[in-house]
């Protein structure tokens, strides 16, 4: 059988939750397939790779997708006749036993309507090549009306196989009509490992509480994106942790492209408190996504903005607060407790609400570490399901 996988529709590592995922789906797909290689069709909106990649399995192919660009000039063009080309997956389908849609939450309404990634299923469907929603959280997509619901439900239910990393996306698809492709997972990030990072910079101290906060935040805030508003809440926020706890705290970029970066705002945080002398670190921005994982492993308790670095939280035991703004951190809390009461929605996050929310998660601190234990390697499983599942399909 072919064990060569084509990734189509993950971002840069420079966002290290689309890092996390292909370095997870390495990691399952080597579970269930002979010597698989993978090639990465990297969607660029500007934002750069690392330029080396650690896998010598892992190809990166990036395509650029702005206006004006020649893949945007080209795909338009075609969708004017009713169809669509990807010039760089034309020579890449042919040599793939499958063409795998990473991201995450492209099949959603997080970031616009999905029409590019509805036209990637037309598009490798038509070609004779089967093609998998791969981790992912789906829908709802009523909100821009019936018509186009049912216009995105139709073509989703082009793809071979959709498989789905949390119970609300899965239960939209099958009320949908979608059961007979929609399979149960989880996101594949959960099985990526550790690694110690090469150079901190600082000592973790001990009993320190991680932070990632990101840009993108802001705009499901009440009162706006406002970046003096929301810099001076989140260094509010802080004060009321360090006075409540008196426990030191770190500051965990997750993604750094150049249109949202947590480093920027981060830094900017960090900067008031030292000068302040106050025990406030800085993660460094050069950290890839298994270094990160490593460190957030060694800390009391991490609240994030940023899905991924939740799930790099959860998934190495630690107990996790998730500023939710869509469905996926509701989703997954759901999944591995039951329950979101370790979610904050955005227009809930005061200094006291946030504090209160820690201080939930240091008191239930040994609850929690027990349950992580026993629901983190059943959501590992999940994930390795992803990898059984395919297998089946592809015969």
């Amino acid at each position: 059988m072919m064990s060569n996988f084509l990734f189509v529709g993950n971002g840069p590592y420079l966002n290290r939750g689309c890092e996390a995922i292909v370095r997870g789906s390495a990691v399952v797909l080597r579970k269930f397939f002979d010597s698989p290689k993978f090639v990465s069709v990297n969607f660029d909106l500007g934002s750069g790779f690392y330029p080396q990649e650690v896998d010598p399995d892992i190809t990166h192919i990036p395509v650029q997708l702005g206006f004006g660009s020649y893949t945007w000039f080209v795909r338009n063009i075609f969708r004017l006749f009713g169809t669509t080309w990807f010039p760089i997956l034309e020579k890449q389908i042919p040599q793939s036993a499958a063409v795998l849609a990473l991201g995450g939450d492209n099949y959603s309404l997080d970031y616009g309507r999905p029409e590019l990634f509805l036209d990637l299923i037309d598009y490798t469907i038509s070609r004779k090549c089967p093609y998998v929603i791969w981790g992912a959280s789906v829908g709802p997509f009523a909100k821009l009306g019936p018509e186009y619901e049912r216009y995105v439900l139709k073509k989703l239910k082009k793809a071979t196989a959709i498989f789905v990393r949390e119970d609300i996306s899965f239960h939209y698809l099958v009320e949908h009509g979608l059961a007979e492709t929609v399979r149960r997972v989880a996101d594949p990030a959960f099985t990526m490992e550790p690694s110690p990072p090469q150079c901190l910079g600082f000592d973790i101290p001990e009993g320190a509480i991680g932070l990632n906060l990101s840009p993108l935040l802001a705009q499901y805030l009440p009162h706006g994106s406002s970046s003096g508003a929301y810099l001076s809440l989140i260094i509010a926020c802080i004060e009321q942790i360090l006075k409540q706890f008196g426990r030191p705290v770190i500051l965990i970029p997750h993604v750094t492209v150049a249109h949202s970066n947590d480093y920027d705002l981060l830094n900017k945080v960090f900067d008031n408190f030292y000068r302040q002398g106050k025990p406030v670190y800085l993660l460094s921005s050069e950290l890839p996504a298994q270094e990160i994982k490593w460190v957030i492993g060694k800390l009391t308790c991490f609240a994030g903005a940023r899905t991924h670095s939740t799930i790099a939280a959860l998934s190495s035991g630690v107990p996790t607060l998730s500023f939710a703004y869509s469905i996926k951190a509701k989703g997954i809390n759901q999944d591995i407790f039951g329950h979101d009461e370790y979610t904050l929605d955005p227009h809930q996050i005061t200094p006291e609400t946030v504090t209160n929310s820690i201080g939930l998660l240091l008191k239930n601190e040994k609850e929690i570490r027990q349950t992580l234990s026993t629901s983190i390697p059943e959501v590992k499983e999940r994930a390795f399901q992803a990898g059984a599942y395919l297998r089946e399909i592809l015969g």
